[in-house]
């Protein structure tokens, strides 16, 4: 049975923009909340206290706002790495409070060029951001494929492990996954 959250599609662009929609109209009440409780629970899961390579990101829009997980990661000691876009690619660039960030073509803030880079074998945990997902681990991005490329010589092992942070409301029954798509370990979603 449909519903408005959860309709059938035929494509993952028809997901893509269905979904980027729902992520639009969130308050900004809403989404403080959301990134909160995401922070939190990523904080105290057993998974980051095990970690000391992590991957994350900055948000962009009404996506899940890591910011304050990042910093109390800083203030634990982790290696915290963000993504920089190389022309197709993405590289993951260590990140410390005393850089000097840079905005890239997409107006994301991003480590400068010089920052020391990790291979993705290298890393504990990345948590990544995503437009929907499913149960199946699956996710849908922005579509540049990004994080596919640079996860592809991992795919099939356990570390690092991968997962997606989420508002509740991103949740659909199936992403129509390509066979290049880089499955997730798990979700954490907003309460």
């Amino acid at each position: 049975m449909q519903d408005k959250y959860h309709p059938s599609f035929s494509s993952q662009s028809a997901i893509r923009q269905h979904y980027l929609q729902l992520r639009r109209n969130i308050s900004s009440v809403q989404q403080y909340h959301a990134s909160q409780s995401v922070c939190e629970n990523i904080l105290n899961s057993q998974d980051y206290k095990e970690a000391e390579h992590i991957a994350a990101y900055f948000s962009v829009g009404n996506e899940i706002n890591l910011n304050t997980f990042i910093q109390q990661a800083l203030s634990d000691g982790k290696k915290i790495y963000l993504p920089r876009i190389v022309e197709h690619n993405i590289v993951l660039t260590q990140y410390t409070e005393s850089e000097n960030l840079v905005l890239n073509r997409f107006n994301i803030l991003e480590p400068p060029a010089t920052a020391p880079r990790i291979s993705a074998e290298k890393l504990d945990l990345i948590y990544l951001p995503l437009v929907a997902f499913d149960k199946h681990g699956h996710r849908i991005g922005m579509g540049g494929g990004y994080y596919d490329r640079y996860l592809s010589t991992v795919k099939d092992h356990v570390a690092p492990l991968r997962i997606g942070v989420a508002h509740a409301i991103q949740s659909v029954d199936d992403c129509l996954p390509n066979e290049w798509d880089i499955p997730l370990h798990g979700v954490i979603q907003a309460r």
